[in-house]
């Protein structure tokens, strides 16, 4: 939790944006370990962006010209990491029912 919180705050001095956008693209990306389908069309989504040099504010509903490589790389890590925290979270829970069942084979 502590790296989260340090990731955030290394993100809100580098990009001014608020602390909703950055949660929800984690929510996003925990969702898409579940759905595939969502971090494809994520990716193509902040591409468009990037290519349109524009950001859309879906909480504000508001469309601001300005976009950079760095800005987006950014926003996808953000999804990255909630895919990320769920598949971590998995595979240790996995690993120890693993052990559990061979614990109850013995």
């Amino acid at each position: 939790m502590l790296s989260l919180y340090f990731y955030w705050t290394l993100s809100r001095m580098q990009f001014q944006t608020p602390p909703l956008y950055f949660i929800s693209h984690i929510l996003l990306g925990m969702l898409s370990y579940f759905y595939p389908l969502i971090i494809i069309l994520i990716i193509m989504y902040q591409f468009l962006q990037l290519a349109i040099n524009g950001r859309f504010f879906l909480f504000e509903w508001e469309f601001k010209t300005g976009n950079s490589l760095i800005y987006t790389l950014y926003k996808i890590s953000q999804y990255v990491l909630g895919y990320a925290l769920v598949y971590g979270f998995s595979s240790h829970c996995t690993r120890l029912n693993e052990r559990r069942t061979d614990d109850s084979k013995q």
